[in-house]
């Protein structure tokens, strides 16, 4: 593992895109690999001592900025590790950058269908914050497209989940089976609400236990390894501007557009 203490290098983790400041830290540690950065968790959780899961740097809330202990940047653990074109999934690690996948899956006439907004995003900061893109309407968020993840606790204990295998209710306890002990997690109660949120961590009843992973903001765990779903690159994507006399007319337009056509990939209406 690399560990640098120069403020010269480690400055750059104290901002993001969001412009926020007053980010400081110790020292700036990056883990080659897994295991590394399981050894740096549990290291600190023995210690008590902050730390901070940093990825791109491209986030506009400020989650990567640090205010004291350790920053764990993701940068090292960005290995392709396997795309499956039969059975159309990639496994990553979470610092492959969103182009990099894009363009190793161009060349199979394959793309990751939602394709956040920031093409230099880490894959790992994407999954943190359920990103979305341009072509959400049609494909929707991240979160649709997750199968399986590997993720190390605060104590360096490590889940490995598949989508479909471990189911959870809200406002209940359940038990978390680990390697040497078992914990128990109270789930919160509240109800999401009815229109797209990013706000708190993702809950419904009977929820799959990965989606409690996906948009948490690093808060409960490092991903370590992710499978996402694959799908088939369009041959082309059309972008035009329509203008309307009316809102509801612009409405029923996209209405039947959704009908008609598979292909409607975003829209954007801007009213006087």
């Amino acid at each position: 593992m690399i560990i640098k203490r120069d403020i010269d290098f480690i400055k750059c983790y104290f901002e993001d895109q969001s412009g926020l400041l007053g980010g400081n830290a110790d020292e700036a540690i990056l883990p080659e690999n897994q295991e590394e950065a399981v050894e740096i968790l549990k290291d600190h959780s023995s210690k008590s001592k902050p730390i901070t899961i940093s990825g791109g740097g491209t986030g506009v809330t400020g989650a990567r900025i640090p205010f004291s202990g350790s920053i764990l940047g993701t940068d090292s653990l960005n290995k392709i590790i396997n795309i499956d074109k039969e059975n159309m999934f990639a496994t990553l690690e979470p610092g492959v950058r969103l182009s990099e996948l894009q363009q190793e899956l161009y060349r199979d006439k394959l793309t990751y269908l939602p394709d956040p907004t920031e093409p230099n995003a880490f894959l790992g900061g994407t999954v943190s914050t359920n990103a979305s893109g341009a072509k959400g309407f049609k494909y929707g968020p991240t979160r649709n497209y997750i199968k399986r993840l590997k993720v190390a606790l605060s104590t360096g204990d490590v889940l490995d989940i598949e989508r479909g295998k471990i189911f959870i209710k809200k406002g209940v306890i359940f038990s978390l089976p680990l390697k040497n002990k078992e914990i128990k997690i109270k789930m919160p109660s509240y109800s999401m609400p009815a229109i797209k949120n990013s706000a708190g961590y993702y809950i419904k009843d009977n929820m799959d236990l990965v989606d409690l992973f996906i948009g948490q903001e690093g808060t409960l765990g490092l991903i370590l390894e992710v499978d996402v779903m694959l799908g088939k690159k369009p041959e082309s994507i059309m972008s035009f501007f329509s203008f309307f006399s009316s809102e509801q007319d612009a409405l029923s337009f996209i209405q039947e557009a959704v009908r008609k056509t598979y292909f409607l990939l975003n829209t954007w209406i801007q009213t006087p």
